[in-house]
């Protein structure tokens, strides 16, 4: 699954029962990330993926900077039992391009 920007916002205004996560590394957090997004840096998620919310009936989006990190996270997930796990297209670069809140 790949959510668009565009579509993941309007999740958000939604209240809509997903979870992000961001996995990118403590700084870039904080500099800025998609709003309610939980950080969990792709390096722990092999470790703390079981933690982050309901394996069965919530969507996990994960995003990192451009990809690869958030590629190498969904495996963690993965192994953790989560089967509805995606990628916000084009990841926080795209986010940002696209203007949307960041918090």
């Amino acid at each position: 699954m790949i959510m668009s920007p565009e579509n993941l916002c309007k999740a958000i205004d939604k209240k809509l029962p997903i979870t992000i996560v961001d996995v990118r590394s403590k700084m870039e957090f904080q500099s800025g990330h998609v709003p309610g997004a939980i950080h969990l840096p792709f390096y722990k998620a092999i470790f703390r993926a079981s933690s982050v919310s309901d394996k069965r009936t919530k969507d996990v989006i994960l995003y990192c900077e451009h990809g690869p990190r958030a590629y190498l996270a969904k495996l963690g997930f993965s192994l953790a039992g989560y089967r509805k796990v995606g990628f916000l297209k084009g990841h926080m670069h795209a986010w940002r391009a696209g203007e949307y809140p960041i918090q």
